[in-house]
């Protein structure tokens, strides 16, 4: 038993999830240096935590170690990666503050609704959409705290806080998808409601 329970919390997969976690107070320090140089380091710590949430769930559907733990730890991992760079970019002036707040918001009413389903024994499934908002926050995040100007004289010509535009581009792109598959989440759960009172 014991043995059974140290396999399922104690594994490469959730050693990796649990990174993830570990590495914002990181990503966070060095954005607030405010240098290309910490800049760039926040960038790739960030998307290196980031590539780890593809490689854990790989590696727990090879090596057999889907775990309760895992399915918790992973898509909170996750959002409080997203959610505390993007707080972290309000104050720096390269986010305006009701961007997270939305995204925010919407996490925390999908989940309550997941929560509500799961006691009520309803198995609704994740769209296509809210994966494509992460990877859109994901990159336009890391568009972003590249800051501004282009670090080290690299993508010359180009004009000043062209990063932070893209960036804001792609982050404006996943709050419509955020939004879009939070109702679509919304109209499937009512659906699924429905159908257990007739």
């Amino acid at each position: 038993m014991q043995s059974a329970l140290r396999r399922e919390v104690f594994n490469l997969p959730n050693y990796l999830t649990m990174g993830r976690i570990v590495a914002i107070p990181a990503v966070v320090w060095l954005l607030y240096q405010d240098s290309p140089l910490t800049n760039l380091s926040a960038v790739t710590l960030f998307l290196a935590a980031a590539l780890t949430d593809l490689l854990d769930g790989y590696l727990a559907r090879r090596m057999g170690l889907d775990s309760a733990l895992g399915k918790l730890l992973d898509p909170l991992a996750d959002k409080i990666l997203v959610s505390t760079v993007m707080i972290a970019l309000v104050p720096l002036g390269r986010l305006d503050a009701w961007i997270p707040m939305v995204v925010i918001g919407r996490e925390f009413t999908i989940s309550g609704l997941r929560s509500m389903a799961a006691a009520e024994g309803m198995i609704i499934a994740a769209g296509q959409m809210g994966k494509e908002k992460t990877a859109y926050q994901m990159i336009g995040l890391a568009f972003l705290m590249a800051g501004g100007s282009a670090p080290f004289g690299w993508w010359t010509g180009a004009p000043e806080y062209s990063l932070d535009m893209v960036g804001l581009c792609l982050i404006y792109i996943s709050i419509f998808y955020a939004v879009t598959s939070a109702v679509d989440y919304l109209w499937k759960f009512t659906a699924a409601a429905m159908r257990r009172q007739v």
